[in-house]
């Protein structure tokens, strides 16, 4: 074998760095525990044939019909998940994380973005979003508005007309996430600017026939939106009074992102300010490069972006793929001004890009894409293999109460647990139809007062003992708690007054609400503990 052929079969840095990714989001446990609602949801569906089974995994809104806009997704991951187990849903979420990576860099390089700057992208959004990657219906919004931006640009650019299957696209979209009504804006801005561009003529015009076309094909791409679950629920579900309920935002998806700039262990979250500004300056110089739907759509997504971390993903997508062509064109024309024309910023600008240029396309680097190829071959392998899919190991997450439910599975112990919302997820999991939860982590299910109850009486947030009467007035048979932390505090002030818990480690205790009440009689007897 020639020298030339061992180091084509050999992996090189990147190719490395791309299986390690891909084991990493593969074998890691899922970060949150949304998915069990929503193969429950989803096998519900299957068994009853109802699209919009009302509630059963509570007992705060038992009954109650939540708005359902994934039911298609849902579906889909409760018949994965009956046939294969843990192993294939985690090759889906592999799935999902890659993908948008794979759309971007193959966006980027068909718009004669260098590798070099190809992979600079890349690096940013696996930096900024590796702590996010999880099993989540919301990337088939980053991928639909990702596509969807990429149709729209080509067609009013001139590359590619707006292709026949756009409306397909947008159906599919429309039945696997709520978030699909971006898409609409989007459409929406995109008709009527270049409608009124032919008036303003800001940009190059499209003929008669591109704009026809748009106006057609994107008018029955927004149509098809409509043929969904709720579709006008799903427009007024941003303003619905649980969602704009201060209590989201104690969830961390829906904190703002700007208030993670000072903390150390987000620091990445930098990147996307940086690379937002560079793009703002971009729009500025380029600014009849750019069609006005675009700027648009760049300001709309850092406005989400800013406003919930879990908006963070489409915020890094868009101003990537929409972004870095420009800022790479840019970067290209100052660097090849003359030498006497150059500012000192475009001298460092110059040597910064070479240097990184010589990595970017040193053997260690170029894209050798063989061995992520056969890594992810042999993931889909032994995935679709029920046997080793159902015992797919690292199931569980470190923080979730494993080993408590595992001890009330065994007592077959059944009731009404209050816990924290993820708590309550893992149980209504664990126990079936066994346990109802007070809370989830369907958070945009429930009145402000009940999470409130789940996230703040755990930590005795003052009028906690007006809290812990409407929880045990809602017929609570028991309450799963945090025993450190924060969310331990309700423990620590129950615990010389319990005794003997029903069961206790060094992460959980359950106590029945006969005991809670007997020791919150105890201390108003006058046997009182120190206030925390």
């Amino acid at each position: 074998m020639t020298p030339a052929a061992k180091r084509w079969l050999l992996p090189n840095l990147f190719s490395v760095v791309c299986l390690i990714l891909l084991a990493v989001n593969y074998f890691s446990p899922f970060g949150d525990l949304d998915y069990t609602w929503h193969i429950r949801t989803g096998q519900k569906i299957l068994a009853t044939g109802n699209v919009s089974p009302p509630d059963s995994f509570t007992y705060t809104i038992a009954g109650k019909v939540v708005p359902e806009f994934e039911g298609v997704y849902e579906v889909g991951l409760a018949l994965i998940w009956q046939a294969l187990g843990y192993g294939a849903l985690k090759l889906l979420k592999t799935i999902l994380v890659a993908l948008p990576l794979v759309l971007l860099a193959i966006r980027l390089k068909q718009l004669s973005v260098p590798w070099h700057h190809v992979l600079a992208a890349l690096v940013v959004a696996v930096l900024l979003l590796i702590p996010s990657w999880n099993l989540r219906p919301l990337y088939f919004t980053t991928l639909g508005l990702f596509l969807v931006t990429w149709m729209l640009q080509d067609h009013c650019k001139g590359r590619k007309p707006l292709p026949w299957y756009f409306p397909i696209v947008l159906f599919g979209w429309a039945n696997l996430h709520p978030g699909v009504i971006t898409g609409q804006g989007l459409i929406i801005g995109a008709i009527a600017w270049e409608w009124l561009n032919l008036v303003l003529r800001w940009n190059k015009c499209l003929d008669s026939a591109a704009l026809k076309r748009l106006t057609l094909v994107g008018g029955l791409g927004l149509a098809v939106t409509f043929l969904s679950l709720h579709p006008l629920e799903r427009l007024l579900l941003p303003f619905s009074a649980e969602v704009s309920h201060p209590v989201q935002r104690l969830f961390s998806e829906m904190r703002p992102t700007y208030t993670l700039l000072g903390d150390p262990q987000h620091a990445s979250v930098w990147l996307i300010y940086i690379v937002t500004c560079l793009t703002a300056v971009s729009v500025v110089l380029r600014f009849r490069d750019y069609r006005l739907w675009e700027v648009a759509l760049l300001l709309g997504v850092a406005a989400l972006g800013n406003l919930a971390v879990r908006s963070l993903q489409d915020w890094t997508y868009i101003v990537l793929a929409v972004g870095v062509p420009h800022c790479s064109a840019l970067l290209r024309q100052w660097t090849a001004r003359p030498a006497a024309a150059r500012s000192l910023g475009s001298r460092l600008l110059g040597r910064a890009d070479r240097s990184w240029k010589r990595i970017a396309f040193s053997r260690a680097f170029r894209p050798k894409l063989a061995w992520p190829a056969f890594g992810c071959a042999l993931l889909a392998l032994v995935s679709c293999i029920p046997a080793i899919s159902r015992g797919m190991p690292r199931q569980d997450a470190e923080e979730w109460p494993t080993a408590a439910l595992a001890w009330i599975d065994q007592q077959g112990i059944a009731g009404r647990f209050f816990a924290s919302p993820d708590y309550g997820s893992y149980i209504e999991w664990k126990l079936g139809d066994r346990g109802q939860a007070y809370t989830d982590t369907r958070g945009f299910f429930f009145a402000g007062a009940l999470l409130e109850d789940s996230l703040l009486l755990p930590q005795l947030v003052p009028g906690w003992e007006n809290r812990m009467q409407r929880v045990l007035g809602k017929g609570t048979d028991y309450l799963l708690l945090e025993v450190t932390g924060p969310r331990g505090q309700l423990w620590e002030r129950l615990q010389p007054r319990v005794g003997q818990p029903l069961y206790v480690d060094g992460k959980t205790v359950l106590l029945s609400a006969g005991q809670v009440r007997q020791a919150l009689a105890m201390e108003a007897t006058g046997l009182t503990f120190k206030q925390p």
